[in-house]
């Protein structure tokens, strides 16, 4: 592989705590959490070509370019925020209840 190859998706996820994870399994589907993560087309086509065709075995590949994180717009202002969750209970984005390499976290968005 020319980059790091990532995954199975689920594997490289460490929840801040046992509800986030709950919160992560109720919204990703089960098929993109066994996903894996690669960061060339050379090496998404060297994995499907390899464990797809050759080994016949199902397989879901995503491609990061780079495995850099893109910026991204909120929905809500840090202020609008705070006021979720002082007043709601709102605790935050779901991409900020894990850690996970940067490649997983932009697959995940």
């Amino acid at each position: 592989f020319r980059r790091p190859v990532w995954g199975p998706i689920a594997c490289e996820i460490t929840t801040k705590s046992v509800n986030t994870a709950a919160y992560l399994e109720q919204h990703v589907p089960n098929s993109f959490l066994k996903a894996y993560v690669v960061e060339c087309k050379e090496d998404y086509n060297l994995l499907y070509r390899e464990v797809r065709e050759k080994r016949r075995l199902a397989i879901n590949v995503v491609l990061v370019e780079n495995g850099k994180l893109s910026n991204i717009s909120r929905m809500y202002s840090d202020r609008k925020l705070r006021v979720l969750k002082q007043d709601h209970g709102v605790m935050g984005y779901l991409d900020e209840s894990f850690s996970a390499p940067d490649a997983i976290v932009e697959a995940l968005r």
